[in-house]
């Protein structure tokens, strides 16, 4: 396996060195993985860990993921809610407090099953066409234009803009948008990891642990439904207050009347088969989303305490005591957020 990525490592180095040789140091590793059960499973199956600290390339990685990310918000801007648990959170307050109390409002609860492996190779290459002619038509932007990405910039307005900078910082890096096809074939190509002496190879999707991984799989999803959206946009406008469609990575989640649930739109949008190619949506039987129980009936988010036990660290681990309290002031202050009526929290 160490010859394999070696002879990786210099094919994408020849084929990049040019204009990112700064992204290929000569020291760099084969991914490492350990294996986390999943308890949902009954710890009969588990979910590989992946890291790609000093992998190969990892730099031009996380800097094509960040330019992916603002793209997408511009390209896709009627692509489902997405954000963190306040956010979300937040949505959900807001829907339930203005909706009217006569309607009678239902939900549905799904997973993207194999988020990360389900996608097939051509199905990126098709999303970045599209997002590429989408994010044209706003910026007036060529196969030759250039980006430059801040590798260490928290906001993200601020991550990403057109150009060359005339006096660059060192986290600052250039990216051609000619380049970031290859780039996706390249990462598609990074399928090997190491777990305990053992090499494996993930033969579907786009490799777990890469920092570009979740780009380009959300890459995919947002224009599908972006697609929707626009087919169904006098529709969806309709009854605009009525619903309330949110993901969450590989979580989604919808909120609507039962007269919104009967148009043709949404009976569309619930298929299993939505996504198409090998992506299906499996229904959750419990209604919980980001950990918390929302009641439609009587219209309360509460938090969900039997997965309370199994998301704090145990007393008796080596963790110092700090920690673990840090970890349950910060679970009682999203639970005090995020419960609706507040006075319940």
């Amino acid at each position: 396996i160490t010859a394999v990525y070696h002879d990786f490592y210099y094919y994408a180095r020849k084929l990049f060195k040019s204009r990112y040789a700064w992204a290929f140091p000569p020291d760099f590793i084969v991914p490492q993985a350990y294996i986390l059960p999943k308890r949902k499973k009954d710890f009969l199956s588990g979910r590989p860990i992946v890291s790609f600290v000093q992998a190969c390339g990892r730099g031009l990685l996380e800097a094509t993921a960040r330019a992916l990310y603002l793209m997408i918000q511009r390209a896709f801007p009627d692509a489902l809610q997405a954000g963190d648990v306040y956010k979300l959170m937040e949505l959900v307050h807001a829907f339930v407090t203005h909706a009217d109390p006569n309607l009678e409002l239902q939900g549905k609860n799904q997973d993207l099953a194999g988020f990360f492996t389900s996608v097939l190779p051509h199905e990126f290459q098709d999303s970045w066409t599209h997002l590429r002619q989408r994010y044209g038509q706003f910026h007036h932007i060529d196969d030759d234009s250039v980006i430059t990405v801040d590798l260490h910039e928290k906001e993200s307005a601020m991550r990403m803009f057109h150009g060359h900078r005339r006096r660059r910082a060192k986290s600052q890096v250039k990216l051609w948008l000619c380049d970031i096809p290859q780039i996706i074939e390249m990462a598609l190509k990074m399928q090997w990891f190491n777990v305990g002496g053992r090499c494996f190879k993930q033969v579907c999707g786009s490799p777990m642990g890469s920092p570009l991984s979740p780009a380009l799989c959300l890459m995919v999803i947002a224009c599908k439904e972006q697609i929707w959206h626009d087919t169904f946009r006098n529709t969806l406008s309709g009854f605009k207050s009525e619903a309330l469609f949110m993901r969450y990575v590989d979580n989604r989640a919808v909120l609507a009347s039962a007269h919104a649930f009967s148009t043709h739109a949404l009976r569309q949008f619930i298929l299993p088969q939505f996504y198409g190619g090998r992506i299906v949506l499996e229904e959750e039987q419990e209604w919980t989303f980001l950990g918390f129980d929302i009641d439609l009936i009587q219209r309360r988010i509460k938090f969900d305490f039997k997965l309370a036990q199994e998301s704090f660290i145990s007393v008796h681990s080596a963790t110092p005591p700090k920690v673990i309290l840090s970890g349950v002031l910060a679970r009682a202050a999203m639970i005090r957020r995020c419960s609706f009526p507040r006075e319940q929290a």
